[in-house]
């Protein structure tokens, strides 16, 4: 899997239309498994996506109190925290600046997001959401309306169900995204 994915990103790069390369529903970040230990994980995705900014270790989110190094490329994160004593990929996320509700520059492009049942980043929420057989949530608190699947999350900027997909969390949102 991880050739697959070192091959399209070569693809990509020399300019070959490669398709979708991230699949929210394969439960990897372009091929690196989560749960990959970070040292590993680190290098084979800035080989993929290539040079991130990295926020370094710092006190993530104040809600859970735990250390996080984020890695991102434009509206790409990839997300590490310590489990089982090391530190691993634990998520990634791909969001739309939510004021302008595009992708921020240096990074894939919402056309690269597989959304499982093959729904893509910019449809709109209420029908992707149909298709997985299940019923959106609206947080009027937030703001926002998402749906968690089994393994992915997707989700608006807005509390309305016929606004377009702005996020997407593997396996989770962050919940300070």
């Amino acid at each position: 899997m991880r050739a697959a994915a070192l091959l399209t990103a070569c693809l990509i790069s020399a300019g070959a239309q490669a398709g979708p390369f991230l699949d929210a529903g394969d439960g990897t970040l372009a091929g690196v498994p989560l749960g990959t230990p970070e040292a590993q994980a680190v290098p084979e995705l800035l080989v993929i996506f290539g040079t991130a900014k990295d926020t370094g270790w710092t006190i993530g989110c104040p809600h859970d109190g735990l250390d996080v190094r984020v890695l991102s490329w434009g509206s790409l994160y990839a997300e590490f925290q310590e489990q089982g004593g090391r530190p691993v990929l634990v998520r990634w996320s791909y969001l739309l600046d939510s004021g302008t509700g595009e992708a921020f520059l240096d990074g894939p492009e919402p056309a690269d997001i597989r959304l499982p049942g093959g729904g893509r980043v910019g449809d709109t929420f209420a029908e992707v959401v149909q298709g997985y057989g299940g019923q959106p949530s609206v947080d009027e608190n937030f703001g926002v309306a998402f749906f968690v699947g089994e393994g992915f999350a997707i989700g608006t900027y807005q509390p309305d169900v016929t606004a377009p997909i702005t996020q997407v969390g593997v396996p989770t949102f962050g919940f300070c995204n």
